[in-house]
């Protein structure tokens, strides 16, 4: 199977799921396929775009914290499936453990919607991963 169908069966997986997120830790952009850019995801699944540089230009040089980010996230989420781009401005702000309990939030988080959230991170994740797989949303580093 391609990296992309490996991902549509997350995908699948995150929204017949009752922890609807997909979290996917690419090495990098450049390193996904083609057919996984995030423009190209979010026209594939449905969802809506939220790019956070983008939302937050002008603003970057600002302090937010993860519950506020997490809340906004959550917002968009109850109207539409949405996927999270460029969060890495925002996150790479917060403390190491901020930034775990934040994705752990999320992870098991229930939304509305699905959420997948592109994140380039370094943390160890294996506290999450730890958590019981039907106790949380999908943690998925793509192969490169």
């Amino acid at each position: 199977m391609s990296v992309y169908e490996v991902f549509l069966d997350q995908w699948q997986q995150c929204c017949t799921g009752r922890y609807k997120t997909l979290l996917v830790i690419p090495e990098s952009l450049a390193a996904l396929p083609d057919d996984m850019a995030p423009e190209r995801l979010a026209e594939t699944v449905q969802a809506e775009l939220l790019d956070f540089k983008k939302r937050y230009s002008g603003r970057l040089d600002q302090f937010f914290t993860w519950q506020s980010i997490r809340n906004e996230i959550y917002d968009e989420a109850a109207a539409r499936p949405i996927l999270v781009r460029e969060l890495e401005l925002l996150y790479a702000k917060w403390e190491q453990a901020e930034r775990l309990a934040f994705l752990k939030n999320l992870l098991q988080s229930e939304p509305v919607h699905p959420v997948l959230i592109i994140i380039i991170c370094q943390e160890d994740l294996s506290p999450l991963k730890a958590i019981a797989s039907n106790s949380r949303g999908i943690i998925w580093v793509p192969p490169c």
